[in-house]
Order: C-alpha cells, then sequence, then structure tokens
C-alpha cells in the first residue's frame, strides 16, 4: 500500500469518525505529554545517579547518605507540591461516572498535564446517611 492510498484512508477514516478520531488523537497528546515528564525525571535522577558514581573519592556509606538525602528532597517536593494543590488546578475533561454519594470525572492537572481521575464526594449527601 502506497502513502497516498494510507493518507486518503485516513482521510475517510476522519470523515466517517470525526468526533471519536479527534478525542483519540487528544487523548494520545495528553498520555504522550505525561510520560514525556515522567521520562525527564528519570532522566534526571540517572544523571545524578551517574553523578555520583563518578566521584571515586566518595566512600560507598558516603554515596548511600548522598542518595537518602536526594530521597527526602524529592519527598519534600512532592508534599510541598501536594500541600499547595487546589481544584483550580485540575480542568475537568469528562464526567465517568455517577453513584449515589458524587461524580467521578476524568481531569487533567495543570502543572504537569497527567491525566487523573477525580472522585468527588457530596459532604452533605453522606453526613445525612451516616456513611
Amino acid at each position: 500500500m502506497g502513502w497516498l492510498e494510507r493518507d486518503r484512508g485516513t482521510v475517510n477514516m476522519k470523515r466517517r469518525h470525526g468526533k471519536n478520531f479527534a478525542k483519540a488523537e487528544f487523548g494520545k497528546v495528553l498520555i504522550e505529554k505525561c510520560l514525556a515528564n515522567v521520562k525527564e525525571r528519570g532522566e534526571v535522577r540517572s544523571k545524578r545517579e551517574e553523578q555520583l558514581e563518578e566521584r571515586k573519592a566518595l566512600s560507598e556509606e558516603g554515596k548511600d547518605r548522598i542518595r537518602k538525602l536526594w530521597s527526602r528532597e524529592d519527598v519534600c517536593k512532592v508534599f510541598t507540591q501536594m500541600q499547595n494543590v487546589s481544584l483550580s488546578d485540575f480542568e475537568e475533561l469528562k464526567t465517568l461516572g455517577t453513584g449515589s454519594f458524587g461524580t467521578v470525572g476524568l481531569v487533567q492537572y495543570s502543572r504537569d498535564g497527567c491525566i487523573y481521575a477525580m472522585k468527588k464526594l457530596s459532604k452533605k449527601e453522606m453526613l445525612r446517611r451516616d456513611q
């Protein structure tokens, strides 16, 4: 199959399934962005580890102390970010489901572009039912 035939097939598919095709493309872009963020964080950790291994003067005990320090710093960053998170940091993309206490929505975190499922509960309804 030549490139022209493949291209025509894609165009025909877009015409027949326009909305679904657009949603799939949108989802693909969001997932790729989120995976790129994860990959970038992994690369930063790998570079730090390489730099640590290049330091021949440090003992293994010293390297372990540095690794623990880095680990604490990473945890502190996560906790700091968690403390500063609010509902306004999320954009609701779609409602996934509705239950007796609330809804579950597909949301995108504005800071890193990752997609999450967020459960929204009605506190008033839960208290009323003693849950």
